[in-house]
């Protein structure tokens, strides 16, 4: 398998760190949904070697970004994994996920984004609730086109959802983004607990982007683009408030003024900007003071 895809044993890319860390060996944990899994090499991996070329030598970055995961995801593995191995600064660079998921997905705040079809898996249904009929209807192609948003509510109650949770209302941003923030304050608890300092960083979004490229301009999902506003203000709104004590770098916007080409989606990155963005963490991890002391 080429070693840029190749997982350890936990099902991380890269290698896993040893439980006995060396002496003057600084830790840093970056945590994360697909962005900060992917890329070549990633962006956790990018920051290593900045940081080293910086003159901290001793830190070495972990990647424990997964794919879909959010904010909520992303504590729990804090909570039990990495604590496991001794973390001096955990980072969780993410907010995409907590916020577009319910725009998409399953509805409710903090919930995986596919939650609902977990819960509605026929094979963990009671024989008297399997719905023999859909199952069968379900392997014609035609069908499936032309029932398509029957198919959607019989499999995954979605509609139900969206009314419970008062689907697309400021009061279910504002419960999206209570969630989000919640979970980085008790991140920062769990952190300080095991020894650690912890960093939250919004990540960037093309909704953010003032200037799209024709390339951007292709990319769609407009749909949810007010939704997204809403909720960087909201965000920005509350951590001005100072009801959190987390350290918090905001990074939602920070292509707003870039023209050329730099998501390839509305939340990935070209491999260019994954450089430059490790390249500001790297600096603004430095201002925060959450670094060992240079060697330099």
């Amino acid at each position: 398998m080429n070693d840029s895809v190749w997982h350890n044993s936990l099902g991380y890319r890269g290698a896993l760190p040893e439980f006995d860390k060396d002496s003057g060996e600084y830790r840093i944990f970056m945590a994360g949904g697909s962005t900060v899994w992917n890329g070549n090499p990633p962006i956790p991996e990018l920051v290593e070697k900045e940081l080293n070329q910086m003159g901290y030598t001793n830190v070495k970055v972990f990647n424990w970004g997964a794919v879909a995961s959010n904010s909520g995801m992303e504590l729990s593995r804090l909570t039990h994994e990495i604590g496991r191995y001794e973390p001096d600064l955990v980072v969780f660079y993410n907010g995409g996920n907590d916020m577009t998921h319910p725009f998409y997905g399953d509805p409710r705040p903090g919930y995986p984004y596919n939650f609902m079809i977990f819960e509605n898996n026929p094979l963990m249904l009671s024989p008297q609730d399997y719905p023999v009929l859909p199952l069968t209807l379900f392997k014609y192609g035609i069908i499936r086109f032309l029932f398509k948003g029957s198919f959607s509510q019989k499999f995954t109650n979605l509609s139900d959802l969206r009314k419970e949770t008062g689907f697309d209302t400021d009061p279910w941003r504002d419960s999206i983004a209570k969630c989000y923030l919640e979970n980085l304050e008790l991140a920062r608890v769990v952190s300080n607990a095991f020894g650690a300092e912890f960093v939250a960083i919004l990540q960037p979004l093309i909704f953010f982007k003032k200037n799209l490229s024709d390339e951007e301009k292709e990319i769609g999902f407009l749909e949810s683009k007010s939704h997204l506003l809403y909720l960087q203000r909201k965000i920005r709104n509350a951590l001005s408030s100072g009801g959190y004590s987390f350290n918090f770098i905001d990074l939602s916007d920070f292509f707003n003024d870039y023209d050329g080409t730099i998501f390839v989606d509305p939340v990935h990155l070209t491999q260019r900007g994954r450089e430059m963005i490790s390249h500001d963490i790297c600096n603004r991890l430095t201002r925060l003071g959450v670094l060992p002391p240079n060697e330099r």
